[in-house]
């Protein structure tokens, strides 16, 4: 009972739960009901209203007007034939008078309205430039003329005249019908010149493929063009014209072949009687010969000769027609001399032919007037004996064959009309896909590359790049008697396109931000649209301003010495950990290595050219003083800045005072920073300290850098000649970066930079610097503070901090000032720096630079004493720990701990204790709180 109970209110949960599904289902239902019949409603309106996507626009220009009397030309005279009564000639007549006017008068505008210098066009690199091709050439002119002579006797009638040889039924007659081989030539190249008039029609719609009208070119002053769009070239239109123009009248010459000259070399039958009708007229004129003139009307002989004429007529008045009706074919039929009572005249029924007309003495074009049939059917036949005078002939109704004549070239018109635009097309989008749209991708790429040598590869470059090195090594690999075609492996477009992507990301990587100007210049248009054909590496230069880096191999000489021609491997594992780094943190693309030197590399975050700096710190200041209710004084002219000298000018932009620079040059200090500690947890570079020939094989060695930076101007451009030119950077902030990477070698630190490099951080960012001397640098009469980055990366556990690519580039994009407190790297290789150290230092400094070196010498020689208190009491060095306590006693003779001290210690507080022993504690008179930096 107690079951039966519990699954009661399961059962009813159950019911009510199939309950609700099926009112959820209807609601969805009637929901989606409802939906469906909305949208039906809207497009119901839609649809009555006429709004897209359901609007047609119908639009008729002068071009859809050609395209059309060129189809009247073309086949309305064969559809007469072939589907109309003879009533409709005269409409007819007059339908293709009209569209033949239209098409002359066409020609001639086309001819018209060259331009004067159509011919030299012809011959220039214009000559397949659509705005040139849409003008009508000569292979034109000439065949779409005489197509539209040809036309002429069409409708002659109108005007009274009918020139019989030159129409279709005598044509159609000629190629079907007749005996002579000469006429049957004579039909075969009348449908050749039949075939001639959809050459206007090809033509238009040619045209109309060529998008002429984008191109910049404009010759309708008859004077010639100036140049083309950039965008024209881009698109590759005019090899798309060329291919279109070549093949469209390729294609009409090999029309013309096939159905013109290829029915020449074939006698057989095109749809007519053939030389029927002459056989079984010289059976007739067999039995006029075989009759004596003399024969008694009631002889045998006449009376055959009855019988057999009554016979032969029998099989030639009624054939099958090509609508399987009987038609009369034999018109009538004419036996000279007249004999056995049997008149010249042999006549067919009354019905067919009235008795009122004496029809021996008409012709066969009024004979076709009184019988309605079109002009040209009617053939008459003859055959005469010289010896006897025996004349036999008859008149034949061919309007069967010409119906079929028509039809069949009708057909073929037609046929080849669309047979002709079907090749054309399927060419069209071949040569788009295979030969055009790789074109556009190169001069898409080189005109990008033109206007902006600095960019970069996008993923399917990439991809691309990757495919080729794959294919590469493949190659590589591949037996030496493949032949090259066989290792191609793709098309030669495609390979080309890949080729010109890695000469431009070639070209950048070798000349870089410096070498943009040169890029640009070289591979843009000039004024009459031409590239530049001759390499010009005389480009002025350009003031810009940028943060100059140097990294710096430290002990080159002993690497080159030990290593000899493997150095090259370790110096391109170094700058692929540097460059990579460097270009991660620059803010978008900024960071770049502008020169490789070996043992160094200089490194450049492009801020702006001057004219763009100029108007950034201008567009700040009026936000500045808009907020503040000020107004900026503009009474300095632009005419007066000119005047200035270019020094005074560009050193008066404080670069601390642009908007974002100091995110902007804390990217670049954490490339420089990245880098340091890249080169010491990278395997690549951290192979090289058990190279035998460095460290004696047992970890002796290791990679040491020294990184050294400027901010400020600086002269941008190319140096050199035509047979060799530099792309780089001229001017006293890249001499000082580099006096920066070399001065760490004297503090005994890894990076350095200088006053203006420190005023544009952030204030996390100068919280971790330490200001370590000022100084004059060599070559410089400026005051310079200078500062250092307290890291190290002996005992630091970088290993533990490696991230894959996407992490590290994620890191880089999302950027902010606060990674200088929390970045794993920096904290654990500034674990030797406590505040004590810096407070001491900091005082020691202050007493240094007012001239105190009593006082100074006291606070560095502690600050260097609590720099190695910290080291060997955090233990992390293993040959540290090996001597232990003895590096404490600072009044040891050992060599050994002498040596150890120095390099555990502060480098800096030793330089400045160093420099104060040498002046015995006491300031130099006319001491100012500088010294000379004498070394570079």
């Amino acid at each position: 009972m107690d079951t039966i109970q519990a699954e009661g209110p399961a059962m009813n949960r159950g019911i009510f739960g199939c309950r609700a599904c099926v009112i959820g289902c209807r609601e969805a239902m009637k929901l989606a009901f409802q939906n469906v019949k909305r949208f039906v409603a809207r497009q119901a309106e839609l649809i009555t209203s006429g709004q897209p996507p359901y609007r047609i626009q119908l639009r008729f220009t002068t071009v859809n007007l050609f395209v059309f009397c060129s189809l009247i030309v073309a086949l309305l005279e064969l559809f007469k034939f072939a589907f109309l009564p003879i009533e409709a000639d005269n409409a007819i007549h007059v339908i293709v008078f009209v569209a033949w006017l239209v098409l002359l008068m066409e020609i001639i505008s086309e001819i018209y309205i060259r331009p004067d210098n159509y011919r030299a066009l012809l011959l220039s690199d214009k000559a397949y430039a659509p705005s040139t091709v849409r003008y009508i050439n000569n292979f034109h002119i000439i065949f779409e003329l005489v197509a539209l002579f040809f036309v002429i006797p069409d409708f002659l009638p109108l005007f009274g005249y009918d020139i019989v040889h030159v129409t279709f039924p005598e044509g159609a007659i000629n190629a079907t019908g007749r005996r002579n081989e000469g006429d049957l030539i004579a039909g075969k190249l009348y449908f050749l010149l039949l075939h001639l008039r959809i050459f206007g029609l090809i033509r238009h719609l040619r045209n109309h493929w060529i998008r002429w009208k984008d191109d910049s070119e404009n010759y309708s002053s008859h004077s010639g063009g100036a140049g083309d769009s950039e965008s024209t070239s881009c698109r590759g239109d005019r090899i798309g014209t060329a291919l279109l123009l070549v093949n469209s009248q390729h294609a009409m010459i090999l029309l013309l072949v096939i159905a013109g000259f290829v029915p020449l070399l074939s006698t057989g039958s095109n749809g007519g009687r053939d030389k029927s009708i002459y056989k079984v007229l010289e059976y007739l004129h067999t039995i006029n010969l075989a009759t004596p003139l003399d024969a008694p009307k009631d002889s045998v002989q006449c009376g055959l000769f009855a019988k057999s004429i009554e016979a032969w007529l029998g099989s030639q008045t009624h054939v099958e027609a090509s609508n399987d009706e009987h038609f009369e074919i034999l018109i009538l039929a004419n036996i000279q001399p007249s004999r056995c009572g049997i008149n010249e005249t042999i006549l067919l029924p009354d019905e067919h032919l009235p008795s009122t007309y004496k029809w021996q003495d008409m012709s066969l074009r009024d004979i076709e007037h009184v019988l309605g049939v079109r002009t040209g059917s009617f053939v008459e036949v003859s055959q005469y004996d010289d010896d006897t005078g025996f004349r036999t002939s008859a008149v034949y109704n061919l309007s069967d064959i010409i119906i079929r004549s028509a039809f069949n070239q009708f057909m073929m018109q037609l046929t080849l009309f669309l047979l002709t635009i079907a090749c054309l097309g399927f060419m069209r989008a071949d040569a788009s896909r295979l030969v055009l749209a790789p074109l556009r991708r190169m001069l898409k790429a080189i005109a990008r590359f033109a206007e902006n040598p600095l960019v970069g590869f996008g993923k399917d470059e990439m991809s691309n790049e990757l495919a080729i090195k794959s294919s590469s090594n493949i190659d590589r690999h591949a037996p030496d008697n493949d032949t090259e075609e066989s290792n191609l492996g793709s098309y030669e477009t495609e390979q080309i396109t890949r080729a010109v992507t890695k000469i431009t990301d070639l070209l950048q990587k070798c000349w870089g931000v410096a070498g943009a100007g040169i890029i640009s210049s070289n591979l843009a248009r000039n004024n009459d649209g031409k590239n530049t054909v001759v390499f010009n590496p005389n480009v002025p230069g350009k003031l810009v301003y940028a943060i100059f880096g140097f990294a710096g191999i430290n002990d080159f000489s002993h690497l080159l010495r030990a290593l000899d021609k493997d150095v090259m491997a370790l110096i391109n594992d170094v700058a692929r950990v540097v460059h990579n780094e460097v270009y991660r943190w620059g803010f978008g693309e900024s960071g770049q290595c502008n020169k490789n030197l070996g043992s160094a590399f200089l490194m450049v975050y492009r801020i702006g050219d001057f004219e763009e700096v100029r108007e950034k710190k201008a567009r700040a200041a009026n936000v500045f003083f808009e907020k503040s209710g000020r107004t900026l004084d503009r009474s300095t002219s632009k005419s007066d800045v000119s005047h200035r000298r270019i020094e005074d000018e560009v050193n008066s932009i404080q670069l601390a005072s642009l908007p974002g620079i100091s995110g902007f040059a804390d990217r670049a200090l954490l490339g420089f920073f990245k880098s340091y500690a890249g080169l010491n947890r990278e395997k690549e570079v951290k192979k090289w300290e058990s190279d035998y020939r460095l460290g004696a094989g047992v970890g002796a060695f290791s990679v040491e850098m020294s990184f050294g930076m400027d901010a400020g101007w600086a002269v941008e451009g190319a140096v050199g000649s035509i047979y060799k030119i530099d792309a780089t950077y001229l001017s006293t902030h890249v001499n000082m970066a580099s006096r920066m990477m070399s001065a760490c070698k004297q503090y005994k630190v890894s990076i350095l930079i200088s006053q203006a490099m420190e005023e544009m951080l952030t204030r996390s960012a100068k919280k971790v610097m330490r200001h370590i001397d000022t100084v004059y640098a060599k070559g410089s009469s400026k005051k310079q503070r200078i500062y250092t980055l307290d890291v190290r990366h002996q005992g630091a556990d970088l290993f533990l901090h490696k991230r894959s690519e996407t992490e590290a580039n994620k890191e880089a994009d999302n950027y902010s000032h606060k990674i200088w407190l929390k970045d794993q790297d920096l904290r654990d290789m500034r674990s030797h720096v406590t505040p004590e150290f810096e407070e001491a230092f900091k005082e020691g400094l202050r007493n240094y630079l007012n001239g105190k070196f009593g006082e100074a010498l006291k606070y560095l020689k502690m600050a260097n004493e609590i720099m190695i208190e910290t080291v060997v009491s955090d233990g992390r060095l293993a040959y540290v720990n090996a001597i232990g306590d003895k590096l404490l006693d600072s009044s040891s003779n050992d060599k050994e701990v002498i040596h150890l001290r120095k390099e555990i210690g502060d480098g800096p507080s030793q330089t400045l204790i160093a420099f104060i022993e040498k002046y015995d504690g006491i300031a130099p008179s006319g001491w100012n709180g500088v010294r000379q930096l004498m070394n570079k």
